[in-house]
C-alpha cells in the first residue's frame, strides 16, 4: 500500500492554549506504539515530566487492534494525540506521524522520536536540545541503558560503522552502568544512532522521510548514513540518559535487512562478506531456539530472498 493511502484514524487531544507566552513549542514528540499499552503511558508521563505539553505528544499506534485502540482512548486522561495507522513498520509510523503533524501545521522545529518503552531520565530531552543547538546536527541521540540496578548495562552510546564492511556496532554496548564519571560532557559525532530515541531537526525529517523498506531494524542506520552522505551530521549526547528494553535484532531481520543495507550502501566484495557474517550470526541465534536445522536454513534462505526483493523495490 502506498504511504499516502494508509488508513488513518486521528484523535486530537483538547487544544489547551498557553496564554503566558506567544513562543511556539520547540519540540513535537512522536511515540511509535505497537501492542504495549502497559508501557506506553509510563513513557508518556516521563515525557510530560520533562516539561513537554501533552498536546505536543502524538502516539502513532500501528497495533491494528480494536482492543488496543479502545484501551488507548480510555486511558488517555491527559489529552495527548492518538494516531492509528496500518502496521507498515517503524519508519512508516514515524513518516505517517510527521506527515500528519505537517499537514496540521503542528510540526515543530525539532521532533523527538521514541519507541513505546523508552524512558528519559530527568533533563535528558533538554540535554538533547542543547546538543542540537551547539552542534548544528540534524539528529542527536542519548545514552541508552537496558536493565536495572546491578544488572544495568549500556545499550548504546551512539553507533559506528566498520570501514569496508560497513558493519554497524553500538559504542559501549554491554558495559556496566552507571559509569557517568567516564562520559565526556560535550556531544560526540557518530555515524548513526539507535532508533529507540532520536531528536531530529523537523524540517529534515519532513523533507527526507525514513526508508520504509526495512519494516523493522536497521532503518535508522540507513537513514543516518544517508544524512551523512547529504553532508549533515548526527551526534551522541552523553549526559542525556534514557532507558529502554531490547533483545536485539531477530535472526530473520538481521539477515534480510543486512542484505538490503549492503545492496544500498556496500561495495563488492566487502558487501558479500558482510552478508556472510550476518548469515552466520543469524544461524547461531536461530539455532538457540530452533532445533531443526532444516527450518533454520529455510528461514535464512527466505530472509536472503526477501532482502534482495526489498532492495529492488
Amino acid at each position: 500500500m502506498d504511504a499516502q493511502q494508509r488508513s488513518l484514524a486521528i484523535e486530537t487531544g483538547p487544544q489547551v492554549v498557553d496564554r503566558s507566552s506567544d513562543a511556539e513549542p520547540a519540540n513535537s514528540v512522536l511515540i511509535v506504539h505497537h501492542n504495549s499499552v502497559d508501557t506506553i503511558w509510563t513513557t508518556v508521563r516521563a515525557v510530560v515530566d520533562e516539561g513537554v505539553s501533552p498536546t505536543e505528544i502524538t502516539v502513532v499506534d500501528n497495533s491494528e487492534s480494536i482492543d488496543v485502540s479502545v484501551e488507548l482512548r480510555e486511558r488517555n486522561d491527559i489529552g495527548i494525540n492518538l494516531l492509528f495507522t496500518d502496521n507498515a513498520g517503524y519508519a512508516a509510523a514515524v513518516n505517517t506521524g510527521v506527515r500528519h503533524l505537517a499537514s496540521e501545521g503542528r510540526l515543530r522545529s525539532r521532533v523527538l522520536v521514541l519507541t513505546h518503552e523508552t524512558l528519559p531520565e530527568l533533563g535528558a530531552i533538554h540535554a538533547l536540545e542543547q546538543a542540537m543547538l551547539a552542534t548544528g546536527a540534524v539528529a542527536v541521540g542519548p545514552t541508552l541503558v537496558v536493565g536495572h540496578g546491578a544488572d544495568a548495562r549500556v545499550w548504546s552510546r551512539g553507533g559506528v560503522l566498520s570501514k569496508r564492511l560497513l558493519r554497524p556496532s553500538h559504542v559501549g554496548h554491554g558495559e556496566p552502568w552507571p559509569e557517568r564519571v567516564r562520559l565526556p560532557e560535550s556531544p560526540v559525532r557518530r555515524r548513526w544512532l539507535d532508533g529507540a530515541a532520536v531528536l531530529y531537526d523537523g524540517e529534515t525529517l519532513r523533507d527526507r522521510p525514513l526508508p520504509e523498506q526495512y519494516f523493522l531494524y536497521l532503518e535508522e542506520l540507513d537513514y543516518h548514513v544517508q544524512l551523512g552522505r547529504d553532508g549533515k551530521t548526527v551526534y551522541w549526547q552523553p549526559s542525556a540518559v534514557m532507558h529502554q528494553a531490547s533483545d536485539g535484532v531477530p535472526p530473520y531481520y538481521l539477515l534480510r535487512n543486512t542484505v538490503l543495507f549492503q545492496r544500498r550502501w556496500g561495495r563488492w566484495p566487502y558487501s558479500t562478506l558482510a552478508v556472510g557474517i550476518a548469515a552466520g550470526g543469524a544461524w547461531r541465534r536461530s539455532r538457540r531456539r530452533e532445533p531443526s536445522r532444516t527450518r533454520v536454513v529455510g528461514g535464512l534462505w527466505q530472509a536472503l530472498k526477501d532482502g534482495r526483493a526489498a532492495a529492488k523495490a
